[in-house]
């Protein structure tokens, strides 16, 4: 059965190829949207997974879980699986980060920063009607969006601890930003 995630995913290509010639702007804009909230919520649907559980009987539990996820936080955290310096990651991340696989904090922080471009974008496509898109901008978030569920994918199998971690700090970041160490 697919996901939400997934569907999304497809929707936004689908989204981006909807008119022949020169596209409407609502679709190319909603296909960059619809892009962003297919790696939302395969994001959330792997975090509650690997936290909560990925039996049936923990279908309550991760939709629970699921509702605590905020966009700006997501953002927060994808932002410290980006950085470089071990001094900027955050304290409580830190240590975790600075012992992780090479390969594996690089195809997270690829993740992560698909994550931060298209919640950007999707602010853009949303908001700022200054700007205008094309049917390459909305194929690119397709793209980008699908890439990232599939570096996840490949990561989730090489690194599920790494993933697990990720998803641990994704679940509880709201919390723990605050926090120093």
């Amino acid at each position: 059965m697919p996901s939400l995630s997934s569907d999304l995913i497809s929707q936004a290509r689908m989204l981006a190829n909807l008119e022949a010639g020169r596209p409407k702007q609502a679709s190319v804009r909603r296909s960059v949207s619809t892009a962003y909230y297919g790696l939302f919520h395969f994001l959330i649907e792997e975090s509650t997974s690997l936290v909560v559980g990925a039996a049936h009987g923990d279908v309550q539990n991760r939709q629970l879980v699921g509702r605590a996820f905020v966009h700006a936080k997501m953002k927060s955290l994808c932002q410290e699986f980006t950085k470089t310096q071990p001094s900027s990651i955050h304290g409580l991340l830190r240590q975790r980060l600075a012992t992780a696989n090479a390969a594996s904090k690089a195809s997270m922080a690829q993740v992560a920063q698909t994550f931060i471009d298209l919640q950007d974008d999707r602010h853009s496509a949303d908001y700022d009607l200054a700007v205008s898109f094309s049917r390459n901008d909305a194929m690119n978030a397709y793209q980008r969006a699908h890439d990232a569920v599939g570096t996840w994918n490949r990561l989730v199998n090489q690194d599920r601890e790494f993933c697990r971690f990720f998803a641990l700090s994704l679940s509880f970041w709201p919390s723990l930003a605050s926090r120093q160490s």
